[in-house]
């Protein structure tokens, strides 16, 4: 339908990374995606028809292994996070012209590749979930860019993002070698008010990297939370209290992020074998599709159907059909 070029360099980066590591998002009005080199970090923002609507430089990034980071839609906003190896911030850039509507200053750790969460639920106001190294897990005003609760709690670098389980913020870090960890806080009931100091969560429960996965996002059904590991190892827990309910070995080596569809529980390794398992009490492999190409994209679910992107395609699959 339409195409768009951006004209730039392309950079080295880490041999699991590349320029298109950034997903869009997309919003009634936009679609809207992020790329950067050393000099510049860019938010692009068109319209549904390939209109360029407008563009927004954020300034230098800096990273050991290239850019990969997501924006995230909050209601009118799109947040940015810009947590790399240099003066680091949490942008929020207004969805219809791009004009910057806050900046919240982050401390610099190692780069963080986490897209931020937005929980936004009737009757409540909505909240924006980050995790980095630098701060843990931090919960934010997105009208205002205030910071309400966080807990520093990871030692090493995030690259998966936070999620919720219930009523617990869930996050995993780690590092190539497998020494990962997972964190569940429990962020305050209770609204804050204007000028209160921010909360530290009380952290609900551990897991230790026999667990926690490095890359891919856990992802919760009902009780029960799914810990897909890079290394092929899937974990089922209670999402309440981290209690280990299964462990199962699919193989392979993951990098997308595990979905919940149709009682099934979907990932794609990185070498496009989409396997299915079933989101139940006990391990079952429910059926496995070759894509016929390397795939770390994590699956997206629309119109019936679960989109794959590999590495010179789009995939429609029925869930239903390739699972059972």
């Amino acid at each position: 339908m339409w195409q768009r070029e951006m004209p730039g360099p392309i950079e080295p980066h880490h041999a699991q990374n590349s320029s298109a590591s950034g997903s869009v998002t997309v919003d009634e009005q936009g679609v809207y995606w992020l790329w950067a080199t050393k000099e510049q970090l860019r938010a692009e923002a068109f319209t549904h028809d390939g209109g360029q609507l407008w563009h927004a430089d954020l300034g230098p990034y800096a990273s050991e292994h290239g850019f990969g980071s997501s924006a995230a839609v909050c209601r009118d906003l799109l947040i940015v996070p810009i947590e790399h190896d240099g003066p680091s911030a949490i942008v929020a850039l207004e969805a219809k012209t791009g004009r910057e509507r806050w900046r919240l200053p982050r401390e610099t750790a190692r780069t963080a590749y986490s897209t931020p969460l937005v929980v936004d639920r009737a009757g409540s106001a909505p909240l924006v979930v980050l995790a980095s190294m630098a701060h843990g897990l931090t919960g934010v005003d997105p009208a205002t860019g205030t910071v309400l609760w966080e807990r520093k709690c990871f030692p090493k670098r995030t690259v998966s993002s936070p999620m919720m389980a219930g009523p617990l913020v869930i996050g995993t870090c780690g590092e190539g070698g497998g020494d990962n960890s997972l964190v569940a806080v429990r962020p305050p009931a209770a609204a804050q008010k204007q000028g209160d100091a921010p909360v530290e969560p009380e952290i609900a429960y551990k897991l230790d990297r026999s667990s926690a996965p490095y890359v891919p996002t856990p992802v919760a059904s009902g009780a029960k939370l799914y810990l897909w590991g890079d290394k092929g190892v899937v974990t089922c827990v209670k999402a309440a209290d981290g209690e280990v309910l299964w462990r199962g070995r699919v193989g392979g080596n993951f990098s997308a992020s595990p979905i919940v569809v149709g009682g099934t529980v979907i990932n794609v390794s990185a070498d496009g074998e989409v396997v299915v398992i079933a989101d139940g009490d006990s391990f079952e492999v429910l059926g496995r599709t070759p894509l016929g190409e390397p795939c770390r994209s994590s699956p997206a679910v629309g119109a019936g159907k679960v989109f794959f992107r590999s590495i010179g395609h789009l995939h429609a699959l029925d869930p239903v059909a390739e699972g059972r």
